[in-house]
């Protein structure tokens, strides 16, 4: 045998669940099915399903006596579905005198013992895509994200400000030592020509 446990989200994401079988399903029922089962549900909506395209019961889903009447059992259909079966393993083993004891009214007593193949087994657990923790962690890296983004940009605006104010002011002291100097340079004399013979 093999295992699978599911486990549903509690409540403001539960799946709503029901105890009762659906009006449309009960009025395929003639007696009362049972307790209603989600695995019962799908299986006689399949059931159903099967009815409408191919005009025949399946024999390995819960019969409605109420289309058994009319439709029969599918035949040459039948291959045509997806078939779910499950691995067993059925092993006999005759019980020792001691414990069957010498009383054999109705044959012979049997012992059952259920193992499973594995003691490994499937859970799938229903878990919120998001819940407080991961809304604030979302809303944590995003914020982070923008928060360091911004001193980047803040960083790199400053350091634009800076390199172009001393760059700015490199040029201004260069133009203020220029003009001093053309200021202070003595004006070439208009008398003062040399003579070359």
């Amino acid at each position: 045998m093999t295992q699978l446990a599911q486990t549903g989200l509690p409540a403001p994401y539960a799946n709503p669940c029901r105890q009762t079988w659906p009006k449309c399903l009960l009025q395929q029922l003639e007696e009362p099915y049972g307790a209603y089962t989600r695995e019962d549900c799908l299986n006689l909506c399949l059931q159903r399903i099967i009815v409408e395209r191919c005009g025949c019961l399946s024999a390995r889903l819960p019969q409605l006596q109420k289309l058994a009447k009319t439709y029969g059992a599918c035949g040459r259909h039948a291959l045509l579905f997806r078939d779910i079966t499950y691995k067993r393993d059925v092993t006999v083993t005759k019980l020792r005198e001691d414990v069957m004891g010498t009383n054999k009214k109705d044959g012979p007593p049997a012992r059952l013992v259920l193992y499973f193949d594995s003691l490994t087994y499937e859970h799938i657990r229903s878990v919120p895509k998001y819940d407080e923790t991961r809304v604030l962690s979302n809303l944590g890296g995003i914020s982070g994200m923008y928060l360091g983004l911004s001193f980047f940009v803040l960083f790199q605006v400053l350091d634009i400000l800076v390199v172009g104010a001393l760059r700015l002011r490199k040029i201004l002291h260069w133009d203020a030592r220029l003009r001093r100097l053309v200021v202070h340079a003595k004006p070439p004399l208009q008398g003062d020509a040399r003579a070359t013979s």
